[in-house]
Parts: C-alpha cells; structure tokens; sequence
C-alpha cells in the first residue's frame, strides 16, 4: 500500500491518492515520486473543477438576479395592466349588483345585462392571468434544457412582457423576416437577453423614440476570434436599434464588463449586457453593438441557425455556384428591406446585410455567385469607399451601384473613380434602378408600369 495527501493549491487537503496491490511494493522511493506527482496533478485538476462549478452556480446566480432586476423595470407597466384589468372586473362586478337591484326592469332584461358583464368580467381576468402567466414563466429559474424554437417566437413572447405603460412613448417595430429562423437553446434565457436588450434601448430614449427588430442570416467563415466555440456556418443575426442617446466611444468597449453601466444614475446593477453577453457566448454565438451619439444604437445577437434550418439555408448561401445574386449594404433596415423587396419583385435573388464586416465575410466565402452589388454610402462602421474597395479585392470585374443622399458631384466622381460602375442619388427612384440593371445585366426592357 502507498498513499499521498491530495492537497490545492494553498494547501488545504482535499482527498488521498492511495496505490495498492496484492503483492509488496517494489522500487518504493520511485513509485513514491510518481504517486506525489500524480496527486499535485489530480489535486490542481480537483481543484479547476471544483471552482468551475462554483463559477457555473454564481453565473445561474448572477443570472437569476439580472432578471429580477428586470422584472423590477417591468413591474409598474405590468402593474398598470394588471390594474386595468381587476379594475375591469370589479366594475363588472358592481354593475350585476346595480342590475339586480334595479326595479323597472324585467327578468330577461337582467339577465341578458348580467350575462354580458359576466362575459366582460371573464374576459379580463382571462388578460390578467395572461400578465401574471408570462410574469412568472419569465422569473422563475429555468432547468437549462436545450429545445429548438424560431427566433422571431422568442421575440414577439418577449415584446408582450412590455406594457404600453413600460414603452410609454416610444414603440417597438419589427421587420418581418421573409422566412423563419430556428435556432437551438435555452429558450427562457436568450428571452431574458432580448428582455435585456429592449430595456437598455428603452433606457437610451428618456423622451421616446423607435427600437426596430430586425432579422437577417448571413454566412461567418472564421468566427472563432468573436467566440471560441463558434464554429463556421450559418448564423442568425437578430438586430435590436433605438434612436436613442447613443454611446461615447470611450465606453464601447466596455458596454460588456460586470456592473459597467453607462446610467449609474438609474440604480441598476450594471448585470444586464453582461449577463446578456455571457448567455449568448454559452450558446455558440456573440454581440456586437454599434454606437454614434445622438443617433443611437444597435445590438446584433449573432445565434448558429439550427439544423432543421440548414438544409434550406446552406443550399442558398453556400452551395449554388451561378452568378446570380445582387449583393445590397446599407445601414438602414428599412431601406434594405425596401430595396430587396424591388430587386425580388422584378425576379431578382439577393442577399442582403445592415453590418458591412459581416457581408465581406459573406461575399469572401461567395464571391463566384454575386452578379451585382449595391452599397450605401455612409455607414458608421465602414463607409461604401472602404466597402467599393475590399470587394475590389475579391472580384476585380464586378460591377458596384453606389447610393448616397450627398449632392456634391465631386463625391460622384471619386467613388466612380474607385471603381464604382453607377451612382444614384438618394432618395432613390427604384424602378430607374430596375431599368439600370436589366439593361446592365442583359435583360429585355420591361413594360413601364409607373403611373403618367
């Protein structure tokens, strides 16, 4: 027999590594070198494994107290309604009550009156156990379980939370995607990070304004330097923007650190974006947040499409191999989508991005099937100049529309020079666009259905 105390790291003893056998131990002082080696290497492992699961527990913690702080923010709206509608109730209430009491009326009359408050009654205690419903689904811990579900469900269930009350005036627009996006997770906790998302929009518009939802899915080749366990593939891109205070550079970087805030004044605990960061990494995705001061914000919550999604999603983006595809930037979701539903009304396919980075990352990988592309001129984090430029580089030959609101002509001239094919002028007459690309692409004129 031979044994050694397991010991951490600060000495504390934590179990025995003991040997033993049947027979009388030979070379003692050998074995009893590698027995104390064994055991400082299986005491640091102990020990790692140990303080892992004690950071796992504080994390559900931490967690489980940034969603109370948001159930906080909520309260008064859901509160408001709650009180509306038990309000809504009691009044039914003392009406069936004046109903029966009243003397010139007859039976049928009163019980037609009673049945319509009854009804009434029912209807808003079916609402108030509605708020109550999703209050406590949303609070209560979750078991962690991993399902699939669309994207667009967890918003529009995650929206409902919000009262008219807690929007006030501000309101909450959301871009239809033209097909749904499932992804796999824990549902309960990435509607805790969309929870997180609109508050802190809400937050950066005191006097009101719009947080826009918007969903796009885009093809990231190397995203392991934003995740380490994010593997290529296809991504959802789920984009909440507000018009709200926006914020300073200086803090950009660190909007993700444990009780940063850049509100201290509110009274928060500074958990929100990076509980919300922490959750997203645990689920093979990332954040990336663009900020310009007095225009507002935008979170881009970047999710693996799930498989059941794949099939579909990998044929478009990565398998076809024809050049067929118009390539559109711009910054603005509305426009995007605007312009991709002109270019597919007239039988255009397209592919679409609001993040210049990510759809470099997209035309990278897919150069060989884009036929024409389309960029906006001013973006915050890329201009369409850097953007003309960088997609130069991947394809010498293809031809570039540039759009920009500027008036000035030399601005023309020297994106043309870059090597920008046309330039239209913002605000932009689509069906001009149209008659520019059939004729640039070689298709016959189409009918002219504009209006004398």
């Amino acid at each position: 027999y031979m044994g050694t105390p397991l010991l951490t790291s600060q000495g504390e003893k934590i179990g025995v590594l003991s040997v033993m056998d049947d027979e009388p131990l030979r070379e003692w002082e050998t074995g009893e070198l590698l027995i104390q080696v064994f055991a400082q290497r299986a005491g640091a492992e102990l020990e790692r494994l140990s303080a892992a699961k004690e950071t796992e527990q504080l994390q559900s913690q931490l967690i489980q107290i940034q969603k109370m702080e948001a159930i906080g923010t909520l309260a008064s709206g859901l509160a408001h309604d709650m009180n509306n509608a038990m309000g809504v109730v009691r009044g039914h209430l003392e009406l069936i009550n004046e109903y029966c009491a009243a003397p010139n009326s007859t039976a049928q009359e009163q019980f037609l009156k009673i049945k319509e408050s009854t009804n009434s009654a029912h209807q808003a205690s079916l609402q108030a156990q509605d708020v109550i419903t999703q209050l406590l689904d949303f609070a209560k811990p979750k078991s962690g379980q991993k399902t699939t579900f669309t994207i667009q469900d967890a918003v529009s269930e995650t929206i409902s939370l919000f009262s008219s009350r807690s929007l006030e005036s501000s309101t909450v627009n959301i871009i239809d995607a033209r097909e749904t996006y499932r992804v796999r997770g824990d549902k309960g906790q990435l509607q805790q990070v969309i929870t997180n998302m609109l508050l802190n929009g809400l937050a950066a518009m005191p006097r009101g304004g719009t947080i826009t939802v918007s969903y796009f899915t885009t093809y990231v080749k190397n995203p392991s330097f934003r995740n380490l366990n994010a593997k290529p593939g296809i991504y959802v891109q789920l984009a909440i923007s507000d018009t709200g205070v926006g914020i300073p550079k200086e803090y950009l970087g660190r909007v993700f650190e444990p009780f940063f805030s850049t509100q201290p004044q509110k009274g928060g605990t500074g958990l929100g974006l990076s509980m919300a960061y922490t959750i997203v990494q645990q689920h093979s995705g990332w954040i990336e947040v663009e900020s310009e001061l007095g225009k507002g914000s935008t979170f881009t919550i970047f999710l693996p499409l799930a498989p059941e999604n794949l099939g579909s999603e990998v044929t478009t983006l990565q398998e076809e191999t024809s050049d067929s595809i118009i390539l559109v930037i711009d910054d603005e979701p509305a426009v995007l989508d605007l312009t991709i539903q002109f270019l597919e009304q007239f039988g255009y396919e397209t592919k679409g991005f609001t993040r210049p980075v990510e759809a470099l990352d997209w035309f990278q990988a897919n150069a060989s099937r884009v036929c024409l592309a389309i960029l906006d001129l001013k973006m915050p984090t890329m201009d369409g100049k850097e953007c003309l430029n960088k997609i130069k580089e991947g394809k010498k030959d293809l031809d570039i529309v540039i759009l920009s609101g500027e008036v000035e002509h030399s601005l023309q001239q020297e994106v043309l020079a870059l090597g920008a094919t046309k330039f239209f002028q913002k605000p932009l007459e689509y069906r001009l666009l149209i008659d520019w690309i059939d004729n640039k692409l070689g298709h016959e004129k189409r009918p002219d259905t504009r209006s004398a």
